[in-house]
């Protein structure tokens, strides 16, 4: 890797691009410790929360409301994946998330009741969910291909970093207003920095969540070595094994075995099934269609996201706790077939290689290995 490819200016607009997904994790992760002060309102000590202040202390809340709450966000990630085409170029999208994160984290700090609450988390939701389509995109219209699953990687540590960041903040600072307005500050930092890419470069738990940052920058190292498909095949399948062994660990009550299969499962997702989506849509669309390629898969993200959130809960009581998690790990080995016959290799190779040559995956028998193979011709590629 030459020396060109590592510009500051470079540095500078890949750090401010992925300030939007890290506002993203920030949002994911802010309400997930401070929830029995808002809807309970008692605090850590086990005291009631009194109001001190214009604004109410606490929204008291079931916790099937709460949970409402906090799916609010995939709710507008949703609508913001779907309408990400229609804000004009990467710049004025990405812009216009930040606006509506920084708006959206407003409403949050000053909800005076839960319905302007739940408003706040979907209009946050709506700027996530923009910014987690558009970074990517942008981010590998950037950087130069050599080092495209480097940098591709950066969108899922931003948001892991955001989700650490606001576990951090919700221990630091005071009460839960404060968390919700950090973001804000975080949002006038993104609108002032954002680029203009004038001459663009060529062309859980604690230990889970460290866990997580530390696999997806170890993801990050591997991404242009060891390609794409070969951390998604050993990503996907990890997951499914460590789904069964989580699911058989908590039908026999085995608590350290669970604990250490939730940690393996973190860590298998952020080496593969975590970056690299993001990372592949922009190298097997071709430049024209991949906002509205994004878009789509993302749309399809948020709402799996969504069934799941509001529908897991019902979902174990029905099959059992244990159970619920052999579901997932069929789900997964389906997901490691259809990888293992279809997706291509994208590694140092353009959109518009991939798409012109129409790649697919086929067995060799006589090489006993996987090939590249374009069915438009039958020509095999190692």
């Amino acid at each position: 890797m030459s020396k060109r490819s590592w510009t500051f200016y470079l540095l500078y607009v890949v750090f401010t691009i992925t300030l939007g997904a890290f506002q993203y994790g920030y949002h994911t992760g802010e309400l997930n410790t401070p929830q029995d002060i808002i809807s309970k309102c008692v605090l850590k000590n086990g005291d009631p929360v009194v109001d001190k202040g214009i604004l109410p202390a606490c929204l008291p809340m079931t916790d099937a409301r709460y949970s409402l709450v906090v799916a609010m966000l995939l709710a507008g990630g949703l609508v913001g994946a779907l309408t990400t085409s229609y804000y004009g170029g990467r710049r004025h999208t990405l812009m216009c998330a930040n606006g509506f994160l920084c708006v959206g984290s407003l409403m949050m700090a000053v909800a005076p009741n839960v319905p302007l609450l739940m408003m706040g988390r979907f209009v946050a939701g709506v700027g996530g969910g923009m910014a987690t389509v558009v970074v990517p995109t942008y981010i590998s219209e950037c950087v130069p291909k050599s080092t495209r699953g480097l940098f591709g990687t950066l969108n899922q540590l931003a948001i892991v970093v955001g989700i650490l960041a606001s576990q951090i903040t919700s221990i630091i600072l005071p009460g839960w207003r404060w968390i919700l307005a950090t973001a804000v500050f975080h949002q006038w930092e993104d609108l002032g920095s954002t680029p203009i890419l004038i001459m663009p470069e060529k062309t859980m738990c604690t230990s889970a969540k460290m866990c997580n940052l530390i696999m997806t920058l170890l993801s990050a190292y591997f991404m242009d070595r060891a390609g794409r498909r070969t951390l998604f095949l050993i990503s996907s399948a990890s997951m499914a094994c460590c789904s069964i062994l989580l699911g058989w660990s908590i039908q026999h009550s085995y608590d350290r075995t669970s604990g250490l299969a939730i940690t393996a499962f973190v860590a298998a997702f952020a080496i593969g099934l975590g970056p690299i989506p993001f990372l592949m849509i922009p190298e097997l669309v071709e430049t024209s269609a991949v906002a509205s390629a994004g878009s789509i898969a993302l749309a399809s993200n948020m709402i799996c996201n969504f069934i799941v959130s509001a529908g897991f809960m019902a979902f174990r009581d029905t099959i059992g706790q244990g159970q619920v998690f052999y579901v997932f790990a069929v789900i997964l080995v389906v997901c490691t077939v259809l990888a293992v016959f279809y997706l291509p290799e994208t590694k140092n190779k353009s959109a518009e290689q991939i798409v012109r040559s129409r790649w697919a995956v086929a067995w060799s028998p006589g090489k006993q290995h996987y090939s590249l193979v374009s069915v438009s011709n039958g020509a095999a590629s190692s």
